[in-house]
């Protein structure tokens, strides 16, 4: 048996019926460019493994909801963050 989901509508509508308007929910983090990223870049020692990146080239960069992170290419851990137009480790 088909189960019916949802709730029945009811097509006849009064002209003056107000009626709420529907909530968007925000997307309220920041949008970082990859570029700025890429020009704004500070070199970094990885915590992990002691790998000096001095440049983007070894590192995998990877946008995230609050940011972008660069990935040490060699262990995988995060070595710095980019938010606010700044890199922090």
């Amino acid at each position: 048996m088909k189960r019916q989901r949802g709730h029945r509508l009811d097509v006849m509508f009064e002209e003056e019926e107000d009626f709420e308007p529907v909530r968007v929910r925000r997307n309220r983090a920041r949008n970082e460019s990859m570029d700025d990223a890429r020009a704004a870049w500070e070199p970094v020692v990885c915590s992990q493994c002691g790998e000096d990146h001095p440049d983007t080239s070894r590192v995998r960069l990877r946008r995230t909801t609050h940011g972008i992170e660069a990935r040490c290419s060699v262990c995988g851990a995060v070595a710095a963050r980019y938010a606010a137009g700044v890199w922090t480790s």
